[in-house]
C-alpha cells in the first residue's frame, strides 16, 4: 500500500508505497508462482492474483493478534528469504507512532494525498469492493523512455476498532507488476500511542538484474520501505508539516545500518512448514 521509485539498473533504488512494491519490468520479466505447501488462502481473502505467499498471507492475517505489545519503538525490520522461491523479496516491518490509531488511519486513508506523501506517484484513485477498496494507480516511471506503472489492487478491509484495523491487498492487473501479497494492521496502545505493522512480498524474476543487482535491489527496496514508514509517521505526528518536508526528514532519519542488517540477515522462510505469524 505505498508507492514510489522502482528498480533499473542504473538506478537500484525503489520507494515503496502504502502495503505493496511497485516492480518495473525494465531489464527482465516478472513471473507469479504457485502456492506450495500451504492450505488453501481464506475464503475472505482478495480476489486476485495468486502466488507462492497468497496464502501465506491470507493465514497470517487470520493470526493477528487482538493487541500487541512492542519490544521496541524505533523501526524494526526483518527480512525474508523463501527457500522455494529465492527471487522472492519479503520484509516484515514495525513501528510505534506517537499519534492516535484514527490520526494513522486517516493518512493511511487519505488516497487523494498518496501523490504528496509518496514520491512518484502520480495519482491513486479507488472505488468500493464488497468490504473494501479497488485501488486503481499510476506511478512515474524511472526513466522517460519507459512507461509509467499502472496497476489495480483489490484491498479488503476489516474495521476492528478499537481493537485494530487490517488492510489485506492482492494485485489484479498491471501493465508492469505481478504478485504482490501485503497486511498492514494498525493497533491503538493508548491514547497518543498506535502501532503500525506491515508485511510485503514481492513475487518475481528480475531477468539480469537477478544475476548483477541483486544485492543492490534488496538494499534499495529495504531503505525505501523505511523511508516511507517514517513518511507515515512523521507525518502522523507532527500535522502541521508540509508533505515536502515529511518526505525530506523521512529520507533522512533513515538507518542505513538497520537496513544492512537486515538485508544481511534475513530469515530463512520454509512455505512447506506453514510459517508462524511473528511480529517484526
Amino acid at each position: 500500500m505505498h508507492a514510489g521509485k522502482l528498480p533499473t539498473l542504473s538506478d537500484p533504488s525503489y520507494a515503496v508505497s502504502r502495503g505493496f512494491w511497485s516492480l518495473l519490468v525494465a531489464a527482465g520479466m516478472v513471473t507469479t508462482t504457485s502456492s506450495l505447501g500451504l492450505a488453501s488462502a481464506p475464503s475472505e481473502a482478495p480476489n486476485g492474483i495468486a502466488t507462492a505467499h497468497s496464502n501465506l498471507i491470507g493465514h497470517w492475517v487470520k493470526q493477528l493478534p487482538q493487541s500487541v505489545n512492542p519490544s521496541r519503538e524505533s523501526l524494526v525490520l526483518r527480512c525474508f528469504d523463501t527457500l522455494q522461491h529465492p527471487d522472492v523479496i519479503g520484509v516484515a516491518h514495525g513501528l510505534v507512532i506517537h499519534a492516535t490509531a484514527a490520526k494513522v488511519i486517516s493518512i493511511l486513508d487519505d488516497y487523494d494525498h498518496y501523490k504528496d506523501l509518496f514520491e512518484d506517484t502520480v495519482y491513486v484513485h479507488v472505488s468500493p469492493i464488497p468490504n473494501g477498496l479497488r485501488e486503481s494507480w499510476e506511478q512515474k516511471a524511472p526513466a522517460i523512455f519507459l512507461p509509467n506503472t499502472r496497476f489495480v489492487v483489490n484491498t479488503l478491509i476489516r474495521d476492528e476498532l478499537p481493537k485494530r484495523k487490517v488492510w489485506h491487498s492482492r494485485l489484479v492487473s498491471s501493465n508492469q507488476l505481478t504478485g504482490n501479497d501485503v497486511f498492514v494492521a494498525v493497533y491503538p496502545l493508548d491514547k497518543d500511542r498506535s502501532y503500525y505493522w506491515e508485511v510485503d512480498f514481492i513475487n518475481a524474476k528480475w531477468g539480469i538484474l537477478s544475476s548483477i543487482a541483486m544485492s543492490s535491489i534488496w538494499s534499495g527496496g529495504i531503505e525505501a520501505t523505511a523511508v516511507s514508514d517514517l513518511a507515515i509517521k512523521f507525518r502522523a505526528e507532527n500535522p502541521a508539516w508540509s508533505y515536502s518536508l515529511v518526505r525530506d526528514f523521512a529520507k533522512k532519519r533513515v538507518d542505513t545500518r538497520l537496513v544492512d542488517q537486515c538485508v544481511n540477515h534475513r530469515v530463512a522462510l520454509d512455505l512447506t512448514r506453514e510459517p508462524p505469524l511473528r511480529e517484526p
